[in-house]
């Protein structure tokens, strides 16, 4: 009589293929574990890469629909600012030597970002009072009130008390040093005759005017031309 447990099929059995060797069935068996998890890892992939892929096409697409919204906020933002316009404004003030200066112009528009920049429509610089005044006119200037500098483009005219007027087309005005310089070329006339020249700076209000580069002049003499007729001989 047999035993059941003997007459019992195994559920788990091993083939082992005659003529192998022990360390060939352990190198198979590492090589199907191998495979094995090689298989796990491409069916994981296929799962997640497409789902990876359809994440950040959903983020490329949310960015830009935020950019485009944030811009046309900003754009909204920037149109419904009102433009602040002065008319005739003016600016005074005093030099380092106390002399009174004078900021004029038709316009004026305060920057929203900076406000210590104003952009001028036909600005006029003056300097001084009475006979001696400097004026300094353009098209187009930007006054800062932090640092009192007038930069001035087009058209550019300086005329003095001592009778020089020159016209160029950039001048910077610096009015607490009473200074006027520019690197643009600048022709004119004054006490001398004509000059020309490629910059210039005036000093002290126009006390001294420097030219430089290719500087050109034309000295005119101002004084009477008429010469006395001699007095007829006597008979």
């Amino acid at each position: 009589m047999s035993s059941p447990t003997a007459d019992r099929p195994a559920r788990f059995q091993t083939a082992v293929l005659p003529g192998l060797a022990a360390a060939d069935i352990a190198r198979r068996n590492r090589l199907v574990q191998k495979w094995r998890q090689h298989s796990s890892r491409i069916h994981l992939l296929r799962r997640v890469l497409p789902g990876l892929c359809i994440a950040m096409l959903l983020g490329q697409g949310g960015w830009a629909l935020f950019n485009t919204l944030f811009s046309r906020q900003g754009a909204a933002d920037r149109s419904s600012v009102v433009e602040i316009r002065m008319l005739k404004p003016a600016f005074q003030g005093r030099d380092e030597k106390g002399q009174p200066y004078n900021v004029t112009a038709e316009s004026a528009v305060r920057d929203d970002v900076d406000p210590a920049r104003l952009t001028l429509e036909a600005p006029v610089f003056t300097l001084g009072s009475g006979e001696e005044q400097t004026h300094v006119r353009a098209r187009h200037g930007v006054y800062r009130d932090d640092t009192r500098i007038l930069n001035l483009t087009g058209d550019v005219h300086l005329e003095g008390g001592g009778g020089y007027h020159f016209v160029t087309e950039h001048a910077v005005v610096d009015a607490q040093k009473n200074n006027v310089d520019g690197e643009t070329h600048i022709d004119g006339h004054g006490p001398l005759g004509q000059i020309a020249a490629s910059s210039y700076a005036v000093r002290d209000g126009g006390a001294h005017v420097f030219f430089t580069g290719q500087v050109k002049v034309h000295i005119e003499n101002h004084q009477a031309t008429g010469r006395a007729q001699p007095a007829p001989a006597k008979p």
